[in-house]
């Protein structure tokens, strides 16, 4: 979250440019900016949520203006030669709740579909007793935690918000405000639930800092890990480095003979799709049916492969989609199975 300024505004393409100090302007869209900066002088950090009559239909050169400060959020980083994107929409990622300053609504994960457990959910909210304009919204992982743990999540957030909004008022323009828990803190919040039986990390400073963490926001949980002191190398004992060149493979064989081939560019992810030495269809139509549904099969082990980038892959292989074995990491070595 960084505290910037207007560079320019575009009306051709209803976006404007932000620098927020990091060498390279980040891009805003007009649907990504609150309408409550129309007309103001300072960041109204107070009063995000407020609504301002016929704000959809704004443009963008009627909202913000060059030399204007602005509360943004990097919601994608930089490919390439392109800056990151930006949202005034602001968050924050706890475990068991998402603090929206900017959105005076209260909800739950849309996930959570069973409705007797979001009613449950519902109450249990009722102890928080946020500021008038803080919206938030309960993550899957809270669903079976208590009303103790949620007002603790939630009071943690207050307070780094509280925070970000002191360095709003005191900091020089452009300047950092905040930045996201590192990796491991990252990874235990998000991805460590009851469906995991254990976590393995093969460096001790790593560990002890996973375990405070743990101790800190789900104490009943941190006896799952797990420091690895085997004398195999922790990648190599449960064959993840095969794994990890697997992710970085450009071309994925397909069972019937065809593959594809996946390269990332500034603006997208291409799929190129070949059939190869697959002649078993009478047609040409058949034949792509039938890759296509073949590669449908792999759209996971896909996703996955670039959503972790270089640290993650939550299945094995291919033909293995169903059974979702280990999420891992490098330096340090980290397994989530």
């Amino acid at each position: 979250i960084y505290k910037g300024r207007v560079v320019n505004v575009e009306p051709s393409i209803q976006a404007a440019f932000i620098d927020i100090g990091i060498g390279r302007n980040g891009f805003l869209h007009v649907s990504d900016v609150l309408g409550i900066y129309k007309d103001s002088t300072v960041v109204p950090v107070d009063r995000l949520s407020e609504r301002v009559p016929g704000s959809r239909d704004m443009k963008m050169q009627d909202i913000l203006r060059k030399g204007q400060d602005i509360l943004v959020q990097i919601s994608k980083d930089s490919i390439g030669m392109k800056g990151p994107s930006l949202t005034t929409y602001v968050s924050l990622p706890g475990k068991y709740l998402v603090l929206m300053p900017g959105v005076s609504r209260h909800g739950v994960s849309k996930r959570i579909r069973d409705g007797s457990e979001r009613s449950a959910l519902r109450k249990k909210l009722a102890s928080l007793d946020p500021p008038k304009g803080m919206g938030y919204i309960v993550r899957t992982a809270g669903e079976d935690e208590t009303a103790e743990l949620l007002k603790k999540d939630f009071d943690g957030l207050m307070s780094s918000w509280t925070d970000i909004v002191e360095r709003v008022r005191t900091r020089m323009t452009p300047s950092l405000l905040f930045q996201e828990s590192d990796l491991v803190t990252r990874s235990l919040r998000d991805l460590f639930d009851s469906t995991v039986d254990e976590i393995l990390i093969d460096e001790a400073t790593v560990y002890e800092h996973g375990k405070d963490f743990l101790l800190d926001v789900m104490p009943q949980a941190a006896e799952r890990l797990k420091l690895y002191t085997g004398k195999t190398p922790l990648f190599n004992k449960f064959g993840i480095e095969e794994q990890i060149q697997r992710i970085y493979n450009r071309r994925i064989q397909l069972p019937s003979g065809g593959w594809i081939i996946l390269e990332q560019t500034e603006a997208l992810v291409s799929v190129d799709v070949n059939s190869g030495k697959y002649r078993d269809e009478e047609d040409l139509e058949s034949t792509a049916l039938k890759t296509n549904l073949e590669i449908a099969n792999l759209e996971q082990f896909v996703s996955h492969a670039y959503e972790y980038g270089s640290a993650a892959s939550r299945s094995p292989s291919p033909r293995k989609l169903n059974e979702s074995t280990a999420t891992i990491m490098r330096n340090p070595g980290i397994m989530i199975q």
